[in-house]
């Protein structure tokens, strides 16, 4: 679904000049082009310079950083042409500059589309390959979630797909009760399914979404959350989610996260995404990137590295461990 969303005014953005915006998560560059109005991405694809703080001329944009050319018109990059910007829809109401956004993904659509996405999700040993260095990251947690809680007797698994984390972390603590929690019941009945036949102990599937799962107080000794929390939206949500996860832990305890994350510095977020899109490609090629590239823009609202290890200290965990990072993608944890 798409909606239109007021940037800024009329009045504030004479013909001939652009500027940065920020918009539901996103940076993007807005122009006034003889009186008529243009957006793209604010992120230039060769160094991450900011395209709203460039010189427009002849409809044309040029990167402050280098040089690099963009249509404004169209996104199409002239010093690149295998490098453009993504161009968005624009409209004047009542004297506002209103971009058109595609609005994110409910959670029933989200659910839809991995309950037809269990098998691709049950490989243990090969990992889910549209996020890099998956199968290093599951080892990372399962090991240091061994080591932090070698006496660990309850294990909760956020998100917890076809099951994978778990039937790694039993490797390491065999006969954990296991609690299962995800919104797809396709996805739980498979994880259900394959950790019940590898521990002695008990284990339940709840399907619900984790902003409204109760979780109770005390009752885990570990938490993993893979791939999920990206599906938050505000900081608010984030916030509320952090410290759910730090009461459900018992004293001790610990939380371990795998995520795709964001970057707090533009530049560094533009580098890492050109590389991520370099990772994909070179596992399939260009059209599995874009699709991958289009259900994250559909579907996640990742947040930085740093403002989750700030959250983590801020809602009380008393120590934060970062295991591993590449590119666009964190494994880290925290102990209550």
């Amino acid at each position: 679904m798409r909606e239109f969303i007021s940037v800024t005014d009329v009045a504030s953005l004479p013909p001939g000049h652009g500027r940065t915006v920020h918009v539901r998560g996103r940076e993007l560059a807005v122009f006034n082009l003889n009186g008529e109005f243009f957006a793209i991405d604010n992120t230039c694809p060769h160094k991450g310079g900011p395209l709203g703080a460039g010189l427009l001329k002849d409809g044309r944009i040029f990167c402050p950083l280098h040089g690099w050319e963009f249509e404004v018109q169209t996104g199409v990059c002239i010093t690149r042409p295998d490098r453009p910007v993504k161009r968005y829809p624009t409209q004047v109401r009542d004297g506002q500059v209103q971009i058109c956004l595609e609005t994110k993904s409910t959670v029933q659509q989200i659910r839809q589309r991995f309950d037809q996405d269990v098998e691709r999700f049950s490989h243990l040993e090969a990992g889910n390959t549209a996020q890099v260095d998956s199968v290093l990251s599951l080892e990372l947690i399962a090991e240091a979630a061994a080591a932090a809680n070698p006496t660990a007797q309850a294990l909760l698994d956020a998100g917890c797909g076809a099951g994978n984390y778990s039937l790694k972390v039993l490797e390491r603590l065999p006969g954990l009760n296991v609690t299962l929690l995800d919104v797809s019941q396709p996805m739980l009945e498979r994880a259900k399914e394959r950790v019940s036949a590898v521990t002695a102990g008990i284990v339940c599937a709840i399907q619900a979404d984790l902003r409204q799962a109760e979780l109770g107080v005390a009752q885990f000794d570990i938490i993993v959350a893979a791939a999920v929390l990206h599906h938050l939206r505000t900081d608010e949500e984030w916030r509320e989610v952090f410290v759910k996860l730090h009461q459900a832990l018992k004293s001790g305890g610990t939380l371990w996260i795998y995520d795709l994350v964001e970057h707090a510095l533009p530049e560094i977020q533009g580098r890492m995404w050109e590389r991520y899109g370099g990772y994909l490609t070179a596992i399939k090629d260009e059209s599995y990137r874009d699709h991958v590239f289009d259900y994250i823009e559909r579907e996640d609202t990742p947040k930085s590295l740093t403002f989750q290890l700030d959250l983590l200290r801020a809602v009380g965990f008393s120590e934060v461990e970062v295991l591993h990072k590449n590119t666009c993608f964190a494994a880290f944890g925290a102990r209550k």
